[in-house]
């Protein structure tokens, strides 16, 4: 499996279904113990810094432990406006992503 950051810091909500949605902390901690099986890895040490504060006292990560603190959206300029008066946005900010060199 390769070494992504998004894997460490976070993960993709892929599923529409409530039942698949809740899926997405499970795939987050497979994610974080798969990077411990790398000891190697470039991001080793993170996996092993998050492991170790989500698990807390506990001797194992469940998916209860894993809180969702923001999210990414994207989408264009007209498409998130349309987000303008959703209660549960505290905060936003419009930006541009590039690719250089396209």
């Amino acid at each position: 499996m390769p070494e992504i950051s998004t894997y460490i810091y976070g993960f993709d909500h892929i599923f529409t279904n409530e039942d698949e949605s809740e899926k997405n902390e499970e795939r987050f901690i497979e994610s974080i113990k798969a990077g411990l099986n790398n000891e190697g890895g470039k991001y080793y040490g993170e996996y092993e810094r998050i492991y170790r504060y989500l698990k807390g006292e506990h001797s194992n990560i469940s998916p209860q432990d894993i809180k969702v603190l923001g999210v990414v959206v994207t989408g264009s300029a007209s498409e998130l406006t349309e987000l303008i008066n959703v209660k549960e946005i505290r905060a936003a900010e419009l930006g541009v992503t590039i690719v250089p060199n396209k």
